[in-house]
């Protein structure tokens, strides 16, 4: 099951999405041959470069003779395989031994890849081909991220990027632009934000995709470089402030959050907060509100144009407050 939240919880009545499944027998069993792959394949897909071996066994007998199976062909016709097996030769990459006094066989396959995820069976002359198994082979991502972009806030950035074909992990990181160390997470989705970082500092980040097999040898990192926000905006002797910061992350809802605004006093100065490019006042969702000056509204609006300041308090915010506020 799996449930989504974020710094505000899980929201009531929202139930946890839920699914069943059922694991993968690693061995077949027909007409007294045993077919089975070490790895198992238990616990996931063959990682490429791995070592593969297949083993067959029947109840031996007269006339009883083993052979590999390929896409239904024998091992010794198979294109790929062939004029491998054929030198009987186990420094080969692909190895083929059978004692049919034993009832036994074994197929070795060395340094797997993509191309070895194909069906493979056992035939046993007067017993018949016992049923396949498909090698599940994992390669890393054959292509690197591409669209890395950074979202910079005060003390935060929200990293994001286009999905990889085959990729099931992404190692996403940030340091300091010249420094050392770097702070890095894997996670398995397109995006992730990470907080604790200087307000108005400069930064690079890097991300490389990823599964169980690795990272591709050659695919470089997506990179990008970003500078957190300034927590205070001074523009022609005006200074706006929020509080809380949104330091420690994002403001969560039901908060009160109070906008601040100063600037040097002095004749025909006088202030206004603005939302989304317009005047307080004239905004849809605040307009009707504001014109109260009802300091028990969920919105109020207080100025001293006499001292240079004024204040902007939303009471218990949402995610339609999540806009943009000047002054």
């Amino acid at each position: 099951k799996v449930d989504a939240s974020n710094a505000a919880g899980i929201r009531e009545g929202n139930d946890a999405a839920e699914t069943n499944f059922t694991t993968k027998d690693n061995s077949v069993i027909d007409n007294e041959i045993t077919l089975s792959v070490t790895p198992t394949m238990e616990d996931g897909p063959i990682t490429w470069h791995q070592t593969v071996t297949i083993s067959c066994t029947w109840t031996p007998g007269r006339s009883k003779y083993g052979d590999f199976m390929v896409d239904g062909d024998s091992v010794f016709s198979d294109t790929q395989y062939g004029h491998i097996v054929g030198k009987q030769d186990p420094n080969e990459r692909v190895y083929y031994s059978f004692d049919n006094s034993l009832g036994s066989g074994t197929l070795v396959i060395k340094d797997v890849t993509m191309a070895d995820s194909r069906e493979f069976g056992c035939g046993v002359t007067r017993l018949g081909t016992s049923t396949y198994i498909t090698l599940d082979i994992l390669e890393p991502p054959t292509n690197g991220v591409t669209n890395f972009a950074a979202a910079p806030e005060l003390t935060t950035v929200t990293l994001t990027w286009d999905p990889v074909d085959g990729a099931t992990n992404y190692n996403v990181g940030w340091r300091a632009v010249g420094g050392l160390g770097w702070t890095m997470v894997d996670v398995a989705t397109t995006t992730y934000t990470f907080d604790g970082l200087t307000v108005a500092s400069n930064f690079e980040a890097k991300v490389d995709a990823s599964n169980a097999a690795g990272i591709r040898e050659g695919n470089d990192a997506a990179e990008t470089n970003f500078t957190t926000k300034d927590n205070s905006v001074i523009d022609n002797e005006i200074t706006l402030s929020v509080t809380p910061t949104m330091e420690d992350g994002p403001i969560t809802w039901h908060q009160t959050v109070t906008i601040s605004c100063t600037w040097t006093p002095g004749r025909s100065k006088y202030g206004d907060f603005m939302v989304d490019g317009d005047s307080v006042f004239s905004d849809t969702q605040y307009g009707h509100i504001v014109g109260k000056q009802d300091p028990n509204e969920r919105v109020y609006y207080s100025f001293d144009n006499s001292l240079g300041s004024g204040t902007l308090v939303i009471k218990d915010v949402t995610m339609a407050d999540s806009r943009e506020f000047g002054c």
